[in-house]
């Protein structure tokens, strides 16, 4: 539920969605739980807007005491980048208020403020997108907690043909029913969910995405079929609506909702497709992630419960395994790379048979089960890591899996904390991934610099920095047997200027 305690500023609303916390001593404190999401709509002829989402929990704000309620200070720089240059930023800065006394804070509780910030950018080119989180150290000065990055696809505009803006996904869509709120879009107030994660508070999936056409095909009478798909990871369509869309403005809103109480647990893929004449033009995708009490993996069990087989041939014969194409097996054992042996990309070199490449893919992963695991446990996790390193870690031509920060995600999964550092006059910008409970050997820490960045050097970590001030971000150092190693990481390479 939505709560009626809120500011609004330029480009920023905070709304506080309902559960308990207690407010914070009044102290500032860094932004651990920050999320952000972002989407590039059209401007105009000339300019196109990147629409940036971004979400930060409620216990993690520090309010004190104020007139009449409590107040806690968001501050954040919000920066959009270009074929490595800025083009447009915006300091988001704002007091969230809450009236009334601690125990009604308690009792209504907040776990959530969502906020929008606006910035002008070119066609063209793919827009990377920064968030920088701030807060207020003891002494006065100001600290970066931690750095978001998106890299978001700008619309096309044609002549002869239609286009979709990206995909924006929301947690509610209402209609407005007073003027000024930043969240408005078409007279809908559409309030977005910058974790893309849906579950027990969400379990119908709102979008937000616009339909763009040239003037020589605005005429009324047209129309367009506009389509909304709901995938899993494997690609099979869960959720299929098509309506037909009058092309009657240039710019045409594509709003709606979906569903998806119930799903198991696990990501999806929300697919806006525009066609005329039976011919798709325009398609959009975002990732989407369901949180649920059952897997996907339980689900599939469960359903086959009677006939599941226990050996090998019948747990392949029901995996997708046995379905892949060549070029499915060639991608998939390529993706796997990071994890397999030298024997085992050799073996594959010498397979030209497809079901003998089958077989090979499935004994391959059935190598990592335990005996405790269900079958291909490890494949389903491997998969869902790739995918979100895509989602990610992909910038300009790079895909996600292919990058140093993807490879890391995809060997050794989600870090515990992170670290950044920003752009500086003195050195690039850095993160450091942490991590507390994995089993991995490590290297001896003496001498290791940190560069200020307050990171444990004798727990398994990989630093990262940002050579071109791009976005794209390269492993330089990690204390992990077998990666790379420069324990004068910040000498060598991060202290420089641009």
């Amino acid at each position: 539920m939505i709560m009626k305690h809120f500011v609004l500023g330029l480009f920023l609303t905070a709304l506080l969605v309902s559960n308990h916390v207690p407010i914070a001593e009044a102290q500032e404190t860094p932004a651990g739980g920050a999320e952000m999401d972002a989407t590039a709509f059209r401007l105009d002829s000339a300019k196109a807007m990147v629409e940036i989402d971004y979400g930060i929990l409620y216990q993690t704000l520090s309010f004190s005491p104020d007139k009449g309620g409590w107040t806690a200070p968001i501050n954040a720089r919000a920066e959009a980048w270009q074929s490595g240059k800025l083009v447009a930023s915006q300091e988001v800065q704002q007091q969230v208020h809450f009236t009334g006394t601690k125990h009604e804070f308690e009792s209504a509780g907040a776990t959530k403020v969502v906020g929008v910030a606006n910035l002008p950018i070119g066609y063209g080119v793919p827009v990377h997108v920064v968030l920088l989180w701030r807060y207020k150290r003891k002494d006065g000065s100001i600290g970066t907690d931690s750095t978001l990055v998106r890299d978001v696809p700008v619309p096309e505009l044609f002549t002869d043909r239609l286009s979709l803006s990206s995909i924006e996904l929301a947690s509610n869509l209402e209609k407005a029913t007073t003027d000024g709120n930043p969240l408005e879009k078409v007279g809908y107030i559409v309030t977005p969910n910058p974790s893309s994660v849906f579950g027990e508070m969400y379990n119908k999936l709102f979008y937000y995405a616009e339909l763009y056409l040239p003037a020589s095909l605005v005429k009324a009478g047209t129309t367009a079929q506009i389509t909304a798909v709901i995938q899993d990871g494997a690609g099979h369509t869960l959720v299929n609506t098509t309506r037909n869309q009058e092309l009657i403005a240039q710019s045409i809103p594509v709003l709606g909702s979906l569903d998806v109480d119930g799903l198991p647990g696990d990501s999806y893929k929300l697919i806006i497709s525009a066609s005329r004449n039976g011919n798709e033009e325009a398609r959009a995708a975002k990732t989407f992630y369901y949180e649920s009490s059952i897997k996907l993996s339980e689900e599939s069990a469960a359903a086959a419960a009677p006939t599941t087989p226990t050996d090998d041939q019948g747990i392949y014969l029901n995996a997708d395994i046995s379905k892949m194409s060549d070029n499915e097996l060639n991608e998939r054992f390529e993706q796997a790379r990071y994890i397999a042996s030298a024997d085992d990309k050799k073996a594959w070199k010498t397979i030209t048979d497809s079901e003998a490449k089958r077989k090979f893919f499935f004994n391959f992963w059935r190598k990592f089960d335990k005996p405790t695991d269900k079958p291909l446990d490890f494949y389903r996790i491997y998969a869902q890591r790739t995918e979100e390193a895509n989602k990610r870690f992909t910038h300009q031509k790079t895909v996600g899996w292919k990058s140093d920060m993807g490879r890391i995600y995809m060997t050794y999964g989600p870090c515990d904390r992170e670290f950044s550092k920003p752009f500086t006059t003195d050195a690039l910008p850095s993160v450091v991934w942490e991590y507390t409970n994995m089993n991995m050997i490590v290297n001896s820490n003496l001498g290791e610099e940190t560069g200020e960045l307050k990171y444990t050097p004798s727990l398994p970590h990989f630093i990262f920095i940002d050579r071109q001030g791009a976005g794209k971000y390269v492993l330089i150092h990690s204390n992990v047997k077998g990666e790379t190693s420069e324990p004068d990481w910040y000498t060598r390479d991060a202290k420089k200027t641009f």
